[in-house]
């Protein structure tokens, strides 16, 4: 598991007593070189252009002091053993994330059961019409489907509608007196 150590390249130097000259530019902590050794907060990471050293910031200390990884990790205000604590940026930005993509998924399946059941409106009213052009159902249903009525609106004239046809049967022969 990576430790991920929010302390800056330059404080981190300045505690081993090992100062970066100017913008991540220092001494390397193998071959003492100071125009080829450069420090990345952005990736945590170091790397001497004249010998090839390379690593992380544990890696930094452990070589500057020549301690071992439990030191190194002390020097962090880390306990050996136990888990880093979560950054709480990142916490943060992964919480955020989460809730954006629940929101984004919610949103897109509310906006395909629109789509669907506007789309079943049209074709039923496009269907009226067809039949009758005066039929002033058949150009309310149209108005609904192209206009900006609420989904729960559009849901209950679906399923009244087309949804349940069996229903429809049901209450048409109630009023009627059809038994059968």
């Amino acid at each position: 598991m990576a430790v991920h150590i929010s302390e800056s390249w330059d404080s981190i130097t300045r505690r081993v007593d090992a100062p970066l000259l100017r913008r991540g530019r220092g001494g390397c902590v193998s071959c003492g070189s100071s125009t080829g050794f450069s420090a990345d907060d952005d990736r945590g990471v170091f790397y001497c252009f004249a010998c090839g050293e390379r690593g992380d910031k544990l890696s930094y200390v452990m070589k500057t002091l020549g301690c071992d990884f439990k030191a190194a990790l002390r020097f962090f205000g880390l306990e050996p053993g136990r888990p880093p604590a979560p950054d709480p940026a990142v916490v943060k930005k992964r919480r955020a994330e989460d809730g954006l993509r629940a929101w984004a998924k919610r949103r897109g399946r509310e906006l395909r059961e629109e789509y669907y059941n506007r789309s079943r409106i049209e074709l039923y009213a496009r269907r009226r019409l067809e039949n009758d052009p005066e039929d002033q159902l058949g150009w309310g249903l149209l108005g609904v489907a192209y206009s900006g009525t609420p989904l729960d609106e559009i849901e209950r004239l679906h399923d009244l509608l087309i949804g349940r046809p069996w229903e429809q049967l049901e209450a048409y022969r109630a009023l009627e007196g059809v038994v059968e």
